[in-house]
């Protein structure tokens, strides 16, 4: 397991994110929010936003974590994929054949700090 950012560098994350985000990104992480606990597969993400598969995801989420891990002074370590400054991953199995994404919650509370989405049990 890798380490994630710190609580601190989460709680900074709204800032950051206004100011690291390209509008492709940021449609990207609303509707990866939108899903059932904020989990989705490469290829649901890939529909969600019209992207053509999931290998266009798998390069958007490593361009974001990229930009969202060096502007929140978070040092991606060896052997760990960029995208996980966003979401944990969990392999296959019988019940899915392929690799689900889990947001961090921490950063989904960023984007309830920013009012970018529908807080649980709130309306809007």
């Amino acid at each position: 397991m890798h380490d994630l950012p710190s609580a601190e560098q989460y709680r900074k994350a709204p800032y950051e994110l206004k100011h690291a985000i390209a509008p492709k990104h940021k449609k990207l992480l609303l509707r990866h929010y939108e899903f059932p606990a904020h989990t989705a597969t490469a290829t649901d993400l890939a529909a969600a936003v019209g992207y053509p598969n999931y290998n266009t995801i798998n390069l958007q989420d490593g361009q974001f974590g990229l930009r969202l891990a060096e502007r929140m002074n978070w040092e991606i370590q060896a052997g760990a994929q960029a995208a996980f400054v966003i979401a944990s991953f969990v392999e296959p199995d019988e019940d899915n054949p392929h690799w689900r994404w889990l947001m961090h919650p921490e950063l989904a509370e960023a984007l309830q700090a920013l009012d970018w989405v529908k807080k649980p049990g709130a309306s809007m």
